[in-house]
């Protein structure tokens, strides 16, 4: 089986931190959002309430820039709408 690729995302908590990232959690994060959750995740991060929720969002937004940048915007729908069984 084919290693998944990795993004690394960076956010500032007290100083640069780096969050290493997959297509896969790209694509739990969009299942998660079509309800209303108290507490967005975005692999191991997590996050409530109003800053709490920019927070993780903000982070979803960097890796699918990043794996857009990857894989090209036609791939990147190709592999999300596999994942996400469409």
């Amino acid at each position: 089986m084919e290693e998944m690729k990795k993004y690394t995302v960076t956010y500032d908590d007290e100083g640069p931190v780096e969050v290493e990232l997959t297509i896969n959690h790209m694509a739990e994060f969009f299942i998660q959002t079509r309800g209303f959750p108290q507490i967005l995740r975005l692999g191991p991060l997590a996050g409530g309430g109003q800053s709490g929720g920019r927070f993780i969002t903000d982070c979803a937004k960097q890796l699918e820039a990043l794996i857009i940048e990857d894989l090209g915007i036609d791939e990147y729908r190709n592999q999300m709408d596999k994942i996400l069984g469409k």
